[in-house]
């Protein structure tokens, strides 16, 4: 069986129809480490940036588990939906109403992806 590439109009098509499903807006924000005298730091959030957006819980199998520094693991039971060349990196936070949540992993796995898909969990406020 041979790929299929596609062109960039046919992508671009594609991409505009994923976009939607983005029915909702989030605010994300970006990590910056304030370091202190004892060697720790203080994580302070940057300017949200309302984007849109498509929360989705995922069930079961499709849920992700997150192995974080090769140390434990982390359920992520939701993912967040964005555009497909939206900047979101592990460690960002996302607002979906008034909810907040960490993102523990993107899905980038590939060059003709439609969304951008990062996998959270809720954080409590």
């Amino acid at each position: 069986s041979t790929m299929t590439m596609l062109t960039a109009d046919e992508l671009s098509a594609m991409r505009t129809e994923a976009e939607k499903v983005l029915i909702s807006t989030c605010s994300l924000l970006n990590p910056s480490t304030t370091r202190d005298d004892m060697g720790g730091g203080t994580a302070t959030w940057g300017t949200a940036t309302s984007v849109p957006c498509r929360l989705s819980m995922v069930q079961g199998l499709r849920a992700q588990t997150v192995t974080i520094a090769g140390q434990f693991q982390v359920h992520a039971p939701f993912v967040l939906s964005l555009e497909w060349d939206r900047t979101v990196l592990a460690g960002y936070r996302a607002i979906v109403n008034s909810d907040t949540f960490e993102v523990l992993n993107v899905d980038d796995d590939h060059d003709d992806r439609v969304l951008r898909r990062a996998y959270l969990r809720r954080v409590d406020n």
